[in-house]
C-alpha cells in the first residue's frame, strides 16, 4: 500500500536573485549607465562645442566689424599715388612681409606617416603684413591718453592771450599729477594694425637678441641664451601672435608755440618733461618725449641689445620711448639740414603724415649702415622705410637656386646668391608695442611704462593678418588636375567626338580646377612653357609684391628660386616670365634697373641696391609697400636721389654733378641726402619750369631726353606702386584654443 503525502513547498520558495540573475541585472545597469553617460557626454561636448563656435563667431564678428568700420573712415578714397589735383589728406600704406598665406604649406612640416594628408602648418596664414591710414571719426571722437603736463603747458600758452598776465604760469617739474594720463579728444587719427610674436625674454624681463640684433621669437623651449633646448624644437612658427591696433591721434594744436610762456621747451615741438627721481637724477633724468633717450649709465643700467652701441640703434628704435609715452601722432623734428636729431617731437597735422618719414614706426637707416663708401660734408640716409625685424624662422628652411642661402633676393643676378636683410624684413620691432618698449632702460614706474602692455592688443591667438590687392592682370591658370588632361582623360566629355580637347576643360565631375595666383601650386603652372595658353582669366586679390616673395607662392615648394621663372636645378620656364609681370606683381623685365624689381619700387626708396663698385651693388633694402605717398618730396628743399644728377643751364648747356661715383657709392634706388650748397642747382628740378630730363649713366656725358617740363622723369622721388587699384582686401584667422577651432573673416575694401 503506497501512502501519498502531498508536500509544502513554501519552505522553498525563493527569497531573492540568483548570482546569475544579479551579473545580468548589473551588467545591464552598467549598459544603461554607460549609454547614458555617453549622451550626457556627447550633450555636453556638444554644448562646449557650440559655446566655443558661438564665442569665435562672436570673436570674429566683432573684428571684422571693427575693422571695416575704420576702413569706412578712411580719409583716403583712392587706392593709388595721390595726385596734386586731388583733394583727399592723410595717407594709406600697406607693407607685404616676406611671408604669404602659403607659406606653411610651401615651407611646413611634411605630413606625417600617421596623417598622410594633413600639413601641419598649414593653419597658418599670412602673418607679417601693416596696415596704416589716417581716418575721419565722422560724428564720433578717438579718444586717447596723454600725460598731464603735455595739454598744461599748452593751456598756459593759450590764456596768455585771454589776459594772462604771467606767461609762464605752468612749471611741470612743481606739478606733482604731470605725468598723470588725461584723456583727450580728435576728429581725425592713424589707425595701425599689425600682428606680433612672442618673443624671449630674460629673467629681468629684457629681449634676448641674435647676433644682427633682433628679438628671438619665442618658437619651443628654449635656454636662457635663446637656443633650443634637447627635444624642445618648435615648428619655425611663433608660439602665440597677438594683432594690435594703435589710434593715434592727430593734434597738432597741442605743439608750443611761445618761447616766453614755455622757456627752455622746443618751440613747434611738444612739452619735454625731466623725471628726475631715483634711480634718475638731475644730472641724469629721464626725459619724456624725447628721442633716442636712453641712461647714460651703461654699465648699470645697460640696454637689452648688448652686442652694438645703442646709439647705432637711434636711427631704428629712437622713436619708440616716445610712442609709449602718449596716444598722438607724433614725428621727429629735422635738422635745417633735413637729417634727423633734433632731439624734439612734434604733434602731425594730417598733412604733416603725407611724407612717409613724420608716420609711425617709420624710420630712416644712416648711411653708416647701408656702406663703408661715404662723401666729404655729405651725409646721407635711405628714404622712410617701415622699422620691422626679426623674421618668421620658418624662413630659414628656404634656399635659392639650389644653395643653402636663406630667402632673400639675390645680390649677384648670375647665380641667385641671396643676400640677408634680416634688419629690415619681418615682424615690426617691438619697442613700439605699447609696454614692449624693452631695449631702452625701462620707464619710471609709471603709468607710461609696463603699464600700457597690452592695450593696444585686439585679438590673441592669432593665425593670420592677409593683406591682399587687387591685380586686375593676375593670371589664373587652368590646371588639368592629376591626370593632366582637360576634363576627365580619354572621355569625351562634351560629346563632340574629340577627347581631351580644349572645350573639356572645367566639365563636371572631373578634377579640373583654375589656380590663382595665391596658390602653392601655381609655381609648378608658371615654370611649364605650355601653359602660357592657359590663362582661364585675369584679376585676383594677391599679396603685393608676390612674384618675389621670399615665402610665397612664385618660389615653388621646398626650394625656393629668385623668380618663378628662373632657370634652376634644371627647370627651364620657357616664355612664362610675363605671366607674372602685372601691376602688383612687384617683378619687372621691361622696367628693371636690377634683380627684375621695378623702377617705382626703386625710386620711391623702399628698394635700395648699394655698394662700392658696380659689381659690388647688394639689395640692401627690400620692402613691396603700397604708399599713397606724396608728391611734396619734390618741392621740400632736400635732394632725393643716387647722388648723380644734372640740370639745363639758361643758355641751352648742361650742368651736371656726380658726387656719388667719385666717391666709391654706386647707388640703384633713392637716397636722401643732407642739404648742401653744392646740391643746391640739384635740387627739386621737377617744379623749377625747365625741361630737366638729363640722363647720366656711370661713366657717360650728360644728355637730354626732351620728354618735357617737370615731367615725371624729372622728379626724385615716385610711389613704390603708380598703378591705381580698385579695392582692398584683408583676411583674418584665430584660433580658439579650448576647442582647437579656426575662425575666419574677410574685409574688403573698394
Amino acid at each position: 500500500m503506497f501512502w501519498f503525502v502531498k508536500m509544502n513547498n513554501k519552505s522553498h520558495q525563493k527569497n531573492g536573485f540568483t548570482l546569475v540573475e544579479m551579473l545580468i541585472a548589473m551588467a545591464v545597469t552598467l549598459l544603461m549607465m554607460g549609454a547614458l553617460a555617453q549622451a550626457f557626454g556627447y550633450l555636453g561636448n556638444s554644448i562646449r562645442d557650440s559655446k566655443a563656435n558661438l564665442e569665435l563667431s562672436n570673436r570674429t564678428r566683432a573684428l571684422s566689424s571693427l575693422m571695416r568700420s575704420d576702413l569706412d573712415k578712411a580719409t583716403i578714397s583712392v587706392l593709388g599715388p595721390k595726385d596734386d589735383d586731388r583733394d583727399h589728406k592723410g595717407y594709406l600704406v600697406y607693407y607685404e612681409g616676406p611671408l604669404s598665406d602659403s607659406s606653411g604649406i610651401v615651407l611646413g612640416s611634411q605630413p606625417s606617416a600617421v596623417e598622410p594628408k594633413y600639413l601641419p602648418e598649414s593653419r597658418f596664414g599670412d602673418l607679417d603684413d601693416y596696415l596704416a591710414f589716417t581716418a575721419y571719426a565722422g560724428e564720433g571722437w578717438f579718444t586717447g591718453v596723454v600725460p598731464r603736463y603735455i595739454v598744461e603747458e599748452r593751456r598756459d600758452e593759450l590764456d596768455d592771450a585771454s589776459g594772462d598776465t604771467n606767461p609762464n604760469d605752468y612749471v611741470p617739474s612743481s606739478d606733482p599729477l604731470a605725468l598723470q594720463p588725461v584723456v583727450i579728444t580728435s576728429k581725425y587719427a592713424e589707425i595701425i594694425y599689425f600682428l606680433s610674436p612672442d618673443y624671449n625674454n630674460t629673467a629681468s624681463g629684457e629681449f634676448l637678441y641674435d647676433a644682427a640684433g633682433n628679438p628671438i621669437i619665442s618658437d619651443g623651449l628654449l635656454d636662457s641664451s635663446g637656443a633650443a633646448l634637447a627635444g624642445a624644437a618648435g615648428d619655425n612658427f611663433p608660439d602665440k601672435m597677438r594683432l594690435h591696433r594703435r589710434v593715434l591721434l592727430i593734434r597738432p594744436d597741442l605743439n608750443l608755440q611761445s618761447a616766453t610762456a614755455s622757456p627752455g621747451q622746443p618751440i613747434g615741438g611738444l612739452a619735454k618733461y625731466n623725471y628726475t627721481a631715483a634711480p634718475y637724477s638731475t644730472s641724469d633724468p629721464y626725459v619724456f618725449m624725447e628721442p633716442d633717450n636712453w641712461y647714460s649709465d651703461s654699465t648699470t643700467r645697460k640696454p637689452a641689445i648688448l652686442n652694438t652701441s645703442q646709439q647705432s640703434r637711434a636711427w631704428q628704435i629712437g622713436m619708440a620711448p616716445v610712442h609709449q609715452q602718449s596716444d598722438l601722432s607724433v614725428r621727429r623734428v629735422l635738422n635745417a639740414d633735413g637729417l634727423p636729431g633734433n632731439g624734439s617731437v612734434a604733434a602731425n597735422s594730417i598733412d604733416d603724415l603725407e611724407f612717409p618719414h613724420n608716420r609711425f614706426a617709420h624710420v630712416r637707416i644712416a648711411g653708416e649702415q647701408l656702406t663703408s663708401a661715404s662723401i666729404p660734408g655729405i651725409r646721407f640716409t635711405s628714404m622712410p622705410i617701415l622699422a620691422v625685424g626679426s623674421q618668421l624662422p620658418l624662413l630659414s628652411k628656404a634656399i635659392v637656386d639650389g644653395t643653402s642661402s636663406s630667402a632673400y633676393l639675390p645680390s649677384v643676378a648670375s647665380t641667385g646668391a641671396s643676400t640677408a636683410i634680416p634688419s629690415m624684413n619681418g615682424f615690426l620691432r617691438p619697442e613700439f608695442i605699447l609696454g614692449q618698449d624693452l631695449s631702452h632702460t625701462p620707464v619710471p614706474s609709471t603709468f607710461w611704462g609696463a603699464g600700457r602692455r597690452g592695450d593696444d592688443v585686439i585679438e590673441t591667438n592669432m593665425l593670420a593678418f592677409d593683406v591682399k590687392i587687387f591685380d586686375p592682370n593676375a593670371p589664373n591658370i587652368f590646371w588639368f588636375g592629376p591626370d593632366g588632361a582637360p576634363g576627365a582623360s580619354g572621355i569625351d566629355d562634351d560629346g563632340n567626338g574629340m577627347d581631351d580637347d580644349w572645350s573639356e576643360v572645367g566639365a563636371s565631375n572631373t578634377d579640373d580646377s583654375v589656380i590663382a595666383p595665391d596658390d602653392p601650386l601655381f609655381f609648378d603652372l608658371i615654370r611649364d612653357a605650355t601653359n602660357s595658353t592657359r590663362v582661364a582669366s585675369r584679376g585676383s586679390f594677391v599679396d603685393l609684391g608676390y612674384a618675389l616673395l621670399p615665402g610665397g607662392s612664385s618660389r615653388g615648394i621646398g626650394a625656393l628660386r629668385k623668380v618663378a621663372s628662373a632657370s634652376a636645378s634644371g627647370i627651364v620656364p620657357g616664355v612664362n616670365r610675363s605671366l607674372v609681370e602685372t601691376p602688383a606683381s612687384g617683378f619687372s623685365v621691361s622696367n628693371s634697373p636690377l634683380y627684375d624689381i621695378p623702377t617705382d619700387l626703386y625710386e620711391s626708396g623702399r628698394a635700395l641696391a648699394i655698394g662700392t663698385s658696380l659689381t659690388s651693388r647688394n639689395l640692401r633694402i627690400y620692402q613691396p609697400t603700397f604708399d599713397t605717398f606724396t608728391h611734396a618730396y619734390e618741392k621740400d628743399g632736400f635732394y632725393q636721389g643716387d647722388g648723380k644728377a644734372a640740370t639745363m643751364r639758361d643758355d641751352g648747356t648742361v650742368a651736371s654733378i656726380d658726387f656719388a661715383t667719385s666717391n666709391n657709392l654706386y647707388v640703384v634706388g633713392t637716397l636722401w641726402f643732407q642739404q648742401h650748397s653744392n646740391l643746391r642747382n640739384y635740387t627739386d628740378l621737377a617744379v623749377n619750369g625747365v625741361d630737366d630730363n638729363i640722363v647720366i649713366s656711370p661713366g657717360s656725358t650728360p644728355y637730354t631726353a626732351n620728354v618735357g617740363v617737370d615731367d615725371i622723369t624729372e622728379r626724385e622721388t615716385r610711389a613704390p606702386f603708380t598703378s591705381t587699384f580698385p579695392s582692398l582686401e584683408i583676411q583674418v584667422r584665430m584660433l580658439d584654443k579650448s576647442s582647437e577651432r579656426i575662425g575666419q573673416a574677410t574685409i574688403l575694401k573698394n
